[in-house]
């Protein structure tokens, strides 16, 4: 008797190396059709992605993100919204991958897809993140190096992570711009000047520096926060550098706590960035961590 292959809908990109660079599609469906009956879906417009995946989720037995941060972050917010609770596989094949990096996932395609095949008997569940109306995988952050993270090149990733790379490169603050914040975190208050902050779900902030593994915990309903406060003179800033290295931080320099729920309030306009997409909040904005929302194979 010829057992029933399980149905997989992959959504990809145009510009995705799955179709851009030669050979990965053929590695890539070689290994997943081992399994599964496979459909490929490639997008046409912004949101096809989330549309997509909201639409056909009950459809399916995977729906699988195959591009970049951004295609994962419209696959499980449409997975999530459809309320069908597909488990959802990811084959990096974008630019940052940074999910993927924090969560253990080859960034080769055809390992990751390999891998895929292996882990559908056993996905695991993972927090979701929600900020006003929209929705995040693995980080909401703001400030100046939210975008660094484009422009910092690869080989300047080395021990200290790249987060401290780019501080340890500046010779003079007043090219620092700072966002007066206020931030409720399970009713602890937390306020200050600050040059950057992040809220994750994940070992790596923004592609720039690493967290301690040992503290992040996918699945535990609680976040990840670190602000990093303006330095007041070199000597701070180089402090700053020592602590992210070390990952011991000092609160006259960087608030590192974990938090479920967060009342975020500002004093002047804050860009934010949600999975590396940006993203504008006026006046408050509450960020809130659902427990166990998504099932992710890996």
């Amino acid at each position: 008797m010829i057992k029933t292959k399980n149905k997989l809908l992959l959504i990809t990109t145009p510009f995705s190396k799955l179709t851009t660079v030669p050979g990965t599609y053929s590695q890539v469906l070689d290994e997943l059709t081992k399994r599964f009956a496979v459909d490929v879906h490639t997008t046409a417009y912004p949101g096809d992605s989330f549309e997509t995946a909201r639409k056909l989720s009950g459809d399916y037995d995977v729906i699988c993100a195959c591009g970049g941060d951004g295609t994962l972050n419209e696959v499980v917010r449409g997975v999530y919204l459809s309320g069908a609770n597909t488990p959802i596989g990811v084959i990096p094949c974008g630019t940052g991958n940074i999910f993927a990096a924090s969560s253990g996932i080859s960034r080769v395609p055809f390992e990751a897809a390999r891998a895929l095949v292996k882990g559908f008997d056993n996905p695991q569940k993972f927090d979701l993140g929600r900020m006003g109306e929209n929705y995040f995988v693995f980080v909401a952050s703001f400030g100046y190096f939210t975008q660094a993270v484009n422009v910092t090149p690869r080989e300047s990733k080395h021990a200290l992570g790249s987060l401290a790379y780019v501080l340890e490169g500046i010779k003079d603050i007043r090219t620092l711009k700072a966002y007066d914040l206020s931030f409720n975190a399970d009713g602890v208050t937390h306020s200050g000047s600050y040059i950057f902050g992040s809220v994750t779900n994940s070992t790596q902030v923004c592609g720039l520096m690493q967290l301690d593994p040992k503290v992040v915990s996918f699945g535990d309903g609680m976040f990840e926060v670190m602000l990093i406060k303006m330095p007041q003179n070199l000597s701070d800033l180089a402090q700053c550098v020592k602590q992210l290295s070390t990952m011991q931080y000092d609160r006259r320099n960087i608030d590192f706590f974990k938090a479920s729920s967060i009342t975020v309030t500002r004093a002047d306009s804050t860009p934010w960035s949600l999975d590396g997409d940006p993203a504008n909040f006026e006046g408050i904005a509450r960020i809130e961590n659902i427990p166990r929302a998504i099932s992710i194979i890996r």
